[in-house]
């Protein structure tokens, strides 16, 4: 069988054809994506969800483990017959985004089990407030802009 590599096209083929995912047929090795814990640049913090977002989704395509976190691959429950192993690889991604967080935000996930709901949870608490962050600090801007160029009146 072909190692798990770092594209899909390398990532094993299912052995079960039923298997919806590589992932899915046989129990992830962990192992082989330690590194992932530390390579991203930023950890996730209210003011930078947008790069974050987006060095996360990147790495996790490059591993072919995206699905996790965006839906494509369906959550498993325990009496699924490959739970075992869906479970394995959502705990690797969990451990990944996780451990990329600032402590602050990681807190706000400790009640959450699935990668896809610290996902959408992330996306629910920090994407909101770095678009309205940076619509009020532009709207701040261009207000003092415009205050500084109107004439000042005096009675």
């Amino acid at each position: 069988m072909e190692s798990q590599g770092m594209s899909s096209s390398q990532n094993p083929k299912p052995e079960d054809k039923n298997a919806e995912h590589w992932s899915l047929s046989s129990k992830i090795e962990a192992s082989k994506y330690l590194m992932l814990f530390t390579c991203l640049l930023n950890k996730l913090t209210a003011s930078n969800f947008i790069s974050w977002m987006f060095v996360v989704e990147a790495t996790l395509d490059m591993i072919d483990l995206l699905g996790y976190i965006n839906g494509s691959i369906a959550t498993h429950f325990p009496q699924h017959v490959r739970y075992e192993n869906w479970q394995a690889a959502n705990v690797l991604i969990c451990s990944i985004l996780i451990m990329n967080m600032s402590e602050e935000a990681a807190v706000q996930m400790s009640h959450l089990w699935n990668a896809r709901e610290i996902w959408q949870e992330a996306k629910c608490l920090f994407l909101g407030q770095t678009v309205t962050d940076y619509t009020l600090i532009t709207s701040l801007v261009t207000t003092k802009m415009s205050t500084e160029k109107t004439p000042q009146f005096t009675l």
